[in-house]
């Protein structure tokens, strides 16, 4: 990022004037050099460099507040806080000359400071939500768009309204592609993003279960969902998105979107995509279904559970993608880059080459193999119902001998179905045949009952609220080497189970 200081302050008092501002923004100490250039804002006082942005965030356990001297000291042009500054802080900035700000809502500024930047920024967006999946499918955009582009695409969980601007801010002048997943935990936080980021290309995995405790229902799921396609910014014809490829362009805003799911429809009509006119290119397996243009066929697995498949492109190309993502769900995530790929007109041999090279991310379906031949999916990031049968089929889908095991704890915000949605998970698990299931958490008792009341003996489930207690259960059956998957919601914080499991020795 490059921008003048005197023009981010232009732009946030402009924000703070607004009828409907989000959030003040009232400048307490002008900056000595509102001339300087501007490379980077940050919240963290450790990545200060001269020059740069600071934006205290209030978080659950770092307070940034408590490091305004710090980063003034770094070399912080200014300062953005929701609290009053110190004495000394006002000193530090004088002797430094760095400007002071105070806001209502520091984290809406970062948002606008990244929005200015995404202004100077010539190339495309590709905006990437969706109930589970996400993750691995920006990593497949990204992959295959590296092909042939300049890319740039979030980091880890950089998913959020911090994450979002983050990344926009991390990419340079030379950037082609941007490629930004989007979580979501409430209604108008996808079209704050998009008020952000300015997508062109709308991307759907599913619509699920997530976050049903703050958005009341699937249809509201679906409903915040579509804020993506409602936010997609227009494109002028007689621009090129990336002058240094004046050949590429977009009819129109698109949307890749799975047509599968049985939201789909919803999806598209809450986003008006129909009346907006805009380009839709359905991926799935249902071949059969007309409207489907991008499909796989031929799907078989791997003794490890790695699918290979025949990708199928609208345009009659055809390519056998061997992906080293395990499981049917990453075949869907697999179709849905496949299609960014052709909108943005790469050759099938780019886009089988971006698919093929995608490796799984850390804590999502992450296969680890031990010392002793066991292996651990590790699945820890995140879990709703939606991601836990689909890493329950994955582990179904390793069809050798070894002696399967899920390890499986609670599932957090799903609202008031929350207890028959673990029941249901149970069920599933005794559906797929697993030896040998190991629940941890209060809310994953469910998961247990639901096992056995499927017909799993209780002798083969075990439930406590302790991961020392589930590692105590684990180390006997690690002499079959077996295959373990172990999958619950981030605040379980069952990868430090994964750690104990690689660091057993026999």
């Amino acid at each position: 990022m490059k921008l003048v200081l005197e023009e981010i302050l232009a732009r946030l008092r402009l924000v703070a004037s607004a009828t409907a501002a989000s959030a003040t923004a009232e400048v307490i100490l002008s900056p000595q050099r509102p001339e300087q250039v501007v490379n980077n804002a940050v919240w963290d006082s450790r990545n200060i460099k001269p020059g740069d942005v600071f934006i205290a965030i209030k978080g659950e356990q770092v307070d940034g507040h408590d490091f305004i001297i710090p980063a003034i000291e770094a070399g912080a042009s200014l300062v953005i806080a929701s609290q009053s500054f110190s004495t000394n802080a006002r000193q530090a900035a004088e002797s430094s000359g760095a400007g002071l700000l105070i806001s209502t809502d520091p984290e809406y500024l970062f948002g606008e400071i990244a929005g200015l930047w995404r202004q100077k920024l010539n190339c495309c967006v590709v905006g990437v939500t969706g109930s589970s999946g996400k993750s691995s499918t920006k990593e497949l955009i990204a992959s295959v768009l590296r092909q042939d582009f300049v890319t740039v695409a979030n980091e880890g969980n950089f998913n959020n309204l911090l994450g979002l601007p983050a990344t926009i801010i991390g990419a340079d002048a030379h950037t082609e592609m941007l490629v930004l997943e989007m979580g979501m935990q409430y209604r108008g936080e996808i079209e704050r993003y998009c008020q952000i980021a300015r997508p062109h290309i709308a991307v759907y995995t599913n619509i699920g279960q997530a976050h049903m405790e703050l958005v009341g229902s699937q249809e509201g799921i679906a409903l915040a969902k579509s804020e993506l396609i409602s936010g997609l910014s227009p494109i002028m014809q007689n621009q090129p998105l990336i002058p240094g490829k004046p050949e590429f362009r977009l009819a129109g805003p698109q949307v890749v979107i799975n047509g599968d799911d049985l939201w789909t429809e919803r999806v598209l009509e809450f986003g008006q995509a129909d009346e907006r006119r805009f380009d839709v290119l359905k991926y799935g397996s249902v071949t059969d279904v007309q409207d489907i243009r991008l499909s796989a066929t031929s799907l078989e697995f791997d003794s490890l559970g790695y699918p290979n498949f025949q990708l199928q492109l609208p345009d009659g190309q055809h390519a056998t993608i061997k992906l080293q993502l395990q499981g049917k769900h990453n075949v869907y995530n697999a179709l849905a880059a496949a299609g960014v790929g052709f909108l943005t007109g790469l050759s099938v041999a780019a886009i089988q080459a971006g698919l093929q090279s995608t490796q799984a991310l850390s804590m999502r379906q992450q296969l680890i193999m031990l010392n002793d031949g066991t292996r651990v999916i590790s699945d820890c990031y995140n879990a709703n119902p939606d991601s836990m049968r689909a890493a329950l089929s994955t582990l179904q889908s390793i069809k050798d001998d070894s002696l399967h095991i899920a390890v499986l704890g609670d599932m957090l915000e799903l609202g008031p179905t929350e207890n028959d949605l673990h029941f249901q998970i149970g069920e599933y698990v005794a559906q797929t045949g697993v030896h040998f299931l190991l629940t941890i958490g209060s809310r994953a008792l469910g998961i247990a009952e639901g096992a056995i009341s499927a017909g799993m003996s209780a002798d083969q489930v075990f439930s406590t609220t302790e991961k020392i207690d589930a590692f105590g259960q684990l180390l006997p059956h690690l002499q079959a080497r077996p295959v373990i998957l172990i999958k619950a919601s981030r605040s379980m914080s069952l990868d430090s189970l994964v750690e104990c499991l690689q660091g057993a020795t026999f």
